[in-house]
Order: structure tokens, then C-alpha cells, then sequence
């Protein structure tokens, strides 16, 4: 690319990587397809910027960090233009409107631990293209109102030429609940983890080693716990969306949320397994058909003759979603009478009461051979 000592930012605006380099001289940071990638390695240099390239995982596009996103030093007279010297045009403010909403959301955090893509600005709006999540949802705009200083977030899933049907609307967001209301939605963690290295072990990428002892079994419960509160809130959260209509997709439902529950409660229940202290257990699935959400089953013994069996689904059936009863084996045979919890119970996320609920039918030994 031929050096211009009067280089201008609008020399590229006909390029169709115009909006992501604007997006790094605002944030300091953006995402570009691979094929666009070089092109614009090329203008950041001539602007004198310091950028780092990182490879997506897992699509089509490059992930560009600014390490002095715009060089105090560059040689080119710019300083006017993005001080915003100039009298602001109405483009200009609308390109205000959304790099604010997406600092708001997080910056390169976000979109680095999210995913999301094909940002488009247009008015008092950003809108964007999401990455499978638990909401359905595979398309955001967020809407800065003047009066009364607020945003609404709209959640969407979008086919075209013609599929547009509304997951979530919000309305009267503030911009400190922006961030938070979107990981509610999504399930998406937007900050990125921080890790700490030490200094003998940084070369080697290797991970700072906690000077306390082994965990004791305290501590280990408190993190079970912690997880398991998590899960149970996930669970929830997929269960409040109707697993069974996929509008014609395929038999995962929407972004594959069908999938979703029955991984994330099969992992649920092998944790519950051990917190409940069964001397012997299985976990089952069955994914039954399209008009279903499938079933996640645990069977667990305590000892002979004293065991229960818990079901998990969409069950329909008021808002339940959590069957258990007695057995006397492992096979789930001589059931006792059957016993529900209501979604809210996993959308609360009291797994200390999830687990009383089932230890009171635990036999203890005394019991055990009185039964006898």
C-alpha cells in the first residue's frame, strides 16, 4: 500500500471492511473475515497502529487487539478528525450511538467470549448476529432512546427471507443493566477469564499453582454446590422454552437447545449422584421424538431395598418438570407413589433444598431392617 502523509479514515469508506476498521480506531479492537483480513492489516499500519492477531476458533474470522490501538505517535496528521474536532455529522453521531452500546456490552470482551457478528448500526441502534445460545435467540438490537435515557433489547430469531419471531423484548434497560440482561438471556459469560501466572513458570504458559493444601471436603462441597446452583438455573432457563416445536428446524429444536438439556442434565444428574451418596447409580437418556423435550433419568441406590428414581423433562403438566419416587432396585422396580417439583425450583437454584427433598427418603440402616 503507497504511504499518504494526508491519509484520511473516509479513504476507505467504499471498502467492505469499512465499519470493522472504524470499529478498532474507536475500540481498539475488532473482527474481520479472513478474506478482508490482510487489506485491513495493511490500513492499520499505515495508521501507525499496533495490532495483534488472533485466529477464531471455530469460524471464518480473524480477532485484531490493539496493543497502542492508535499510536500517540503516528506520523499521519489525524489527531483533528478523531478528536472530533470537526463538526459531527448525523453519521457520525449514529457511529457514536453504537460503539457506546457495545462498550457497554463489553467491548472486545464480548465480542471475543461471545461470538456475536455482522455488527450494523443504524439510527439510535446496534444490531448484531448472535451465536447458538439457551434463549433461541440468533439475532439482537438494542435501541438508545433520548427521552427517557434508556435502551430496549430485542431478542429475535431471524431467517430469511421471511422468518422473524420475537424471543424477548425488554424494555427500560439502563445502560449499567445492559451487560447483565444479555448473560441472563443468553447464558453467555461476556468477561473474559483472568489467569495469573507466576513468574518463574510464564514462558511455559503454565497456570500459578495455589500454595494452599488440597482441597479439603469442605471446600469441595461449597464448589459442587456453587456449580450445581449454576446448572439448576441453566436447566431452568432451557426448560422455560419449548423444547418440542422446532418450527421446522431440525430434531435439536432451535440452536439446538433440545440437545442442550439433555447434555447439561445428564452432567447435572451424575453430580446429584454423588451429593446424594448412592452406593450404586445410572444415568440415562432418552431423546425421544420431535414432539418432545426427551427425558433425563437417575436411578440411585442407597442401600438394598431403598433407592429413587428422578425424571427430568417437559413434562406439561402444570409447570412441572421433576418426577421422583421410591425403588427397590436399580431396575426402578416397585415404585412407590409418584412426586413433582415445579420448574421454579431449578430457577430459584436452592440445591441445598433439592437435596433434603430427596435425602427423606433415605433409610437409615435401623430402618432398613425393620423393613426387613
Amino acid at each position: 500500500m503507497k504511504q499518504d502523509h494526508f491519509l484520511s479514515i473516509e479513504a476507505f469508506a467504499s471498502e467492505p471492511w469499512y465499519s470493522e476498521f472504524r470499529i478498532f480506531l474507536n475500540l481498539g479492537a475488532c473482527q474481520v473475515p479472513n478474506e478482508h483480513y490482510p487489506a485491513v492489516m495493511d490500513a492499520l499500519e499505515e495508521f501507525g497502529c499496533e495490532v495483534k492477531a488472533e485466529k477464531g476458533d471455530t469460524d471464518d474470522l480473524t480477532y485484531l487487539i490493539g496493543g497502542a490501538a492508535i499510536s500517540s505517535q503516528s506520523k499521519y496528521n489525524r489527531d483533528a478528525e478523531l478528536s472530533g474536532a470537526h463538526l459531527p455529522s448525523e453519521e457520525d453521531e449514529k457511529k457514536t450511538v453504537a460503539t457506546t452500546i457495545l462498550q457497554q456490552l463489553g467491548g472486545i470482551e464480548f465480542i471475543m467470549m461471545t461470538g456475536s457478528k455482522n455488527f450494523l448500526y443504524d439510527g439510535n441502534s446496534l444490531s448484531m448476529r448472535l451465536a447458538r445460545n439457551i434463549s433461541g435467540a440468533n439475532h439482537l438490537s438494542i435501541t438508545y432512546r433520548h427521552h427517557p435515557d434508556d435502551y430496549v433489547m430485542k431478542f429475535s430469531f431471524v431467517r430469511m427471507p421471511d422468518t422473524v419471531r420475537e424471543i424477548e423484548v425488554i424494555d427500560g434497560v439502563y445502560n449499567d443493566n445492559i451487560r447483565s440482561i444479555f448473560e441472563r438471556v443468553t447464558g453467555f459469560d461476556t468477561h473474559m477469564p483472568k489467569i495469573i501466572f507466576s513468574d518463574d513458570k510464564r514462558h511455559a504458559g503454565e497456570r500459578l499453582e495455589s500454595p494452599t493444601k488440597e482441597k479439603t471436603s469442605t471446600e469441595k462441597r461449597s464448589t459442587s454446590v456453587k456449580t450445581q446452583t449454576a446448572n439448576m438455573k441453566y436447566l431452568g432457563k432451557l426448560l422455560s422454552q419449548d423444547l418440542s416445536y422446532i418450527y421446522g428446524e431440525r430434531e435439536s429444536g432451535p440452536n439446538g437447545a433440545k440437545k442442550e438439556f439433555l447434555r447439561k442434565g445428564a452432567a447435572f444428574f451424575r453430580v446429584l449422584a454423588k451429593d446424594l451418596g448412592f452406593i450404586k447409580s445410572e444415568v440415562n437418556i432418552n431423546k425421544s421424538g420431535i414432539a418432545c423435550s426427551g427425558e433425563v433419568y437417575l436411578y440411585g441406590m442407597w442401600g438394598e431395598g431403598n433407592g429413587i428414581s428422578i425424571e427430568m423433562s417437559q413434562m406439561h403438566i402444570q409447570d412441572y418438570c421433576i418426577m421422583y419416587r421410591t425403588i427397590s432396585d436399580i431396575e426402578g422396580r416397585n415404585n412407590g407413589h409418584n412426586q413433582f417439583l415445579s420448574k421454579t425450583v431449578l430457577l430459584n437454584g436452592d440445591y441445598d433444598l433439592l437435596l433434603r427433598t430427596f435425602l427423606e427418603y433415605r433409610k437409615q440402616p435401623d430402618d432398613r431392617q425393620d423393613a426387613a
